[in-house]
């Protein structure tokens, strides 16, 4: 199982994230996140705090 995330900036302040575990060629689960930031933040951190698990160098099944 692997995890793959897409990011998208809507604006400065506006993020949509979406988080699908994958099996096999097979989508076993999505999340999507709308998360707001401030224009000053990182937007890798504030998806990172959101899902950290999407961001884990390996993934355990």
């Amino acid at each position: 199982m692997h995890i793959k995330k897409t990011i998208e900036e809507i604006d400065e302040t506006h993020i949509r994230m979406v988080i699908e575990v994958i099996d096999a060629e097979r989508v076993r689960g999505r999340r999507t996140y709308n998360l707001v930031k401030s224009p000053t933040q990182n937007t890798d951190e504030v998806c990172r705090e959101a899902c950290p698990e999407a961001f884990a160098e390996a993934f355990a099944s």
